[in-house]
């Protein structure tokens, strides 16, 4: 048996998913990965949750860390690999 793999490198995540986890909210939205910048704190649209501020925003960080080996892509690549579904 083999599995599947998917596999995308750093440059083309352009987007976030970001799953609302407070008050049982279970809201799930997309941000552009450039807006985790432009937003303090990101706010769940549905149950109004935030996360972060000026100073503590993980989401944020994330952002910077992106950025950042984005910028080294002329000495390496990151590519994330997810497992699928096994085949027969």
């Amino acid at each position: 048996m083999s599995k599947t793999l998917f596999s995308f490198l750093l440059s083309e995540l352009k987007t976030v998913r970001i799953l609302c986890r407070e008050k049982k909210c279970g809201g799930i939205f997309e941000l552009p990965i450039d807006a985790l910048f432009l937003k303090r704190p990101i706010e769940c649209p549905f149950c109004e949750a935030k996360w972060g501020d000026g100073q503590n925003n993980p989401l944020k960080d994330l952002a910077h860390i992106l950025e950042k080996l984005g910028g080294m892509s002329q000495l390496f690549d990151v590519e994330f690999v997810l497992p699928g579904e096994e085949r027969k």
